[in-house]
């Protein structure tokens, strides 16, 4: 009747990369390498009862300790100091950071059966985070002097505590149908940004930004009709997010900040369906289809790399040139998307069985940016993946063809200014920032063996 599971981790992570960029020509070519490490412990205990009475409860803590090493070196064309030793002669900047982090966190919930078909939840969760952290620039290129700054030290003590309280109402007036309502919240910590860079208008609050937090209900049915053929799930959700953080690289200063967005209000509804015959064994049918609403509430933010005056960046963020986003868009938040697909096995004899599925997933237009930039639009698209296996009844082995986005869709996950480009922020004759995004595969095929043994 109790349950008590811990779970200890240890993890360690390097990261080492090298990038070389020729963004528009030679004059303008940048380099860089990285060199991170992050290691952290943990351990996490929970103590579980499952009595056959109407009470039962969990209760647990977590404990966290890490440390983050964070090394950069960024070579910008044409600057070279002759005067400096070989390592640094073509060296523009160098970047060293560390944050040190400790996290302690209590949590439990409690159950309640009132009656057979009636279960209350209710659960609260406290966190204690400390953070210690500092950015330096111990080399910069004396072309740079006034711009970048060297051996200046920013440096943030963060203490972060919270409590995220949820409750849950189900009722299941039959075997096959769940009625439930909830009420929720959350916590994303704050942090500091270990790869931003400290420039003559660069504010500590550039690189330390606050914990994210949020909280709202969400509802539905969860149902099994037709002699467990059909599956049929509808919900409802609103949530409403307070200091959401927002990854921002300003092309003109060649930085990286994590502002806070005052609020975002998420709304939407989702309906799911998955419908297996049995008069056509081995078919299982699924689709789904989401309605989504994000915007920001209150939020001043930074311009874009080239916004104009016209186009909104006409306030004040943080002493420098602002925006309002207030009722604009999130960032990769298409207002509708949907599926549509379905599986198809049957037996050929001698033990084998061949199989293939076909998926179709739709999404609206949205931006890439978190500042819902006019060049980051990315269209609406449909994507179509495709497979055809062949395998044994026992599962021993299975032989598959599998196409990943066989209408070789182009589109973005993600945008950020190019750095360089852009000019004349805050005026009327801007020019805006070119962007480059992360884009998602092209159309893939590969051929996948697989082995049991």
């Amino acid at each position: 009747d109790v349950t008590i599971t811990s779970v200890s981790n240890y993890n360690w992570h390097r990261n080492k990369w090298g990038l070389g960029q020729n963004v528009h020509s030679a004059t303008t070519f940048i380099s860089a390498t990285e060199n991170t490490s992050l290691g952290a412990f943990s351990n996490e205990t929970r103590v579980q009862t499952t009595y056959d009475g109407p009470l039962n409860m969990m209760v647990g803590g977590y404990y966290q300790k890490s440390k983050r090493n964070y090394h950069q070196y960024d070579a910008f064309a044409t600057l070279e100091d002759s005067s400096q030793p070989a390592d640094l002669r073509y060296l523009s900047v160098i970047k060293s950071s560390k944050t040190k982090g400790e996290t302690v966190a209590a949590f439990g919930q409690v159950t309640w059966k009132v009656i057979p078909q009636v279960e209350l939840g209710a659960g609260i969760r406290y966190t204690h985070e400390t953070k210690n952290s500092y950015l330096v620039q111990p080399y910069v290129n004396g072309a740079l002097t006034g711009l970048i700054l060297q051996n200046v030290t920013f440096a943030a003590d963060q203490t972060f505590n919270n409590w995220s309280p949820e409750a849950t109402i189900t009722w299941k007036p039959s075997d096959d149908i769940t009625v439930y309502g909830a009420y929720k919240t959350g916590y994303k910590s704050g942090g500091f940004s270990n790869g931003s860079t400290i420039t003559a208008t660069s504010l500590p609050s550039d690189v330390a930004f606050n914990p994210e937090k949020v909280s709202g209900f969400e509802g539905g049915v969860k149902t099994t009709l037709f002699d467990n053929q059909l599956r049929f799930n509808v919900g409802l959700y609103s949530y409403k997010y307070k200091n959401l953080q927002v990854d921002y690289f300003n092309s003109i200063s060649f930085q990286f900040i994590t502002p806070n967005a005052g609020s975002v209000t998420t709304k939407g509804v989702e309906l799911e369906a998955e419908f297996a015959p049995r008069a056509i064994d081995g078919l299982t049918l699924r689709g789904s289809l989401n309605y989504n609403k994000a915007r920001y509430g209150n939020y001043i933010a930074p311009c874009y790399g080239g916004q104009s005056i016209a186009a909104g960046c006409d306030t004040v963020f943080q002493g420098g040139l602002g925006q309002d986003l207030g009722g604009r868009p999130t960032a990769i938040a298409p207002n509708w998307t949907g599926s549509l697909g379905g599986d198809f096995e049957q037996p050929i004899g001698s033990g084998l069985v061949i199989g293939g599925s076909v998926d179709t997933r739709y999404s609206s237009k949205y931006f890439g940016s978190s500042f819902a930039v006019p060049l980051s639009l990315q269209k609406s698209y449909v994507n179509l993946d495709a497979s055809l296996r062949l395998r044994t009844e026992d599962e021993r082995w299975e032989l598959a063809v599998i196409g990943r986005n066989l209408t070789n869709n182009f589109h973005i996950s993600g945008v950020l200014d190019l750095p360089n480009s852009g000019s004349g922020t805050g005026t009327p004759g801007a020019v805006s920032a070119d962007q480059i995004g992360l884009a998602d595969l092209p159309r893939t095929v590969r051929v996948q063996l697989t082995w049991r043994y």
